[in-house]
């Protein structure tokens, strides 16, 4: 007596040309959304700009999956947005609610279209990451919204991608997030020639600058004239962040002194010793104290006369 034959209850998917692009057993997948996701996890098209039909109707996304079927995939290109609609999408990854953002994006919307921010044209992902809202950035992520993107910042930094703009506001979840999509560090702000974490230095983003340093980011990276984050970090007096970074060994470069010089003047001792334990005086600074204090005060001059100080 042969066996009885188990059959699996299957969800199949084809493709408008009749070709099967997936067949997955019933109970795997719930929902038409975690079936979307199962077809963009094949072949990259985000769920966003799917449609899955039976019987020439639309399923929506809650739709339980509980018995075999055969559905047609349909695909979507992005609907032409308006600018109103362009700033919808931005103010809500902004600040609206992750089920306000997926209703936009299911439209379909392009998660790349910038939009006016008062002067400034914005990315979605950028903006997001910016203002920290991870679960929005999620969704965008997940509708391929480009990760190194570059936009305005309605905050300090022209033309920032969403990892630079999360790091110099200190938005560590978001800033974890991008890094573990892969975002590149080492894009540099256009205008200034600013990483990630000479961002993070300049503003005191310790805990950021700690997630930088850790994915490897490099850490003499210096910009358009020539200062490194640790230079910044000096400048600015944040503690924390110069102890990170000579942690990590980061060196002073030439460009730095002035950075260093002005720790000095605005009494930043704390930095002034942890600079002097890894031995910043190699440079042309003396170890003698009186001709330290010379220098010091001929470029203290030098500093209050330009603005700097």
């Amino acid at each position: 007596m042969e066996p009885p034959q188990h059959t699996v209850d299957m969800l199949r998917v084809y493709m408008p040309s009749g070709e099967m692009l997936v067949a997955v057993p019933v109970e795997e997948l719930s929902t038409v959304k975690a079936l979307k996701q199962k077809v963009q996890s094949i072949g990259g098209l985000p769920r966003f700009r799917q449609r899955l039909l039976h019987g020439g109707t639309v399923l929506k996304d809650d739709f339980r999956l509980e018995s075999p079927l055969d559905l047609q995939l349909v695909v979507l290109n992005y609907v032409a947005a308006s600018d109103a609609q362009g700033n919808e999408l931005v103010g809500a990854c902004a600040s609206g609610t992750e089920a306000g953002v997926e209703a936009i994006l299911d439209r379909p919307q392009d998660p790349n279209r910038l939009s006016g921010f008062g002067p400034l044209l914005v990315g979605p992902l950028q903006l997001a990451s910016m203002m920290g809202r991870v679960d929005n950035m999620r969704l965008l992520l997940e509708a391929r919204a480009e990760l190194d993107g570059v936009s305005d910042s309605p905050f300090y930094s022209p033309r920032v991608t969403a990892l630079s703009g999360a790091a110099e506001q200190g938005r560590v979840d978001a800033v974890r997030l991008l890094l573990a999509a892969r975002a590149d560090a080492e894009i540099r702000s256009c205008g200034h020639g600013r990483t990630a974490l000479w961002l993070a230095s300049y503003t005191g983003r310790s805990r950021v600058v700690r997630l930088l340093l850790e994915a490897g980011a490099e850490k003499e990276a210096a910009d358009n004239v020539g200062m490194t984050p640790l230079g910044a970090a000096c400048s600015m007096g944040r503690f924390r962040v110069v102890r990170s970074l000579l942690a990590a060994s980061a060196s002073v470069s030439a460009r730095d002194r002035d950075a260093v010089l002005k720790a000095h003047v605005r009494g930043r001792l704390q930095i002034l010793r942890l600079l002097s334990k890894h031995r910043w005086s190699r440079t042309r600074f003396t170890r003698d104290p009186a001709r330290q204090d010379a220098v010091v005060h001929e470029r203290r001059l030098q500093l209050l006369e330009d603005g700097s100080i």
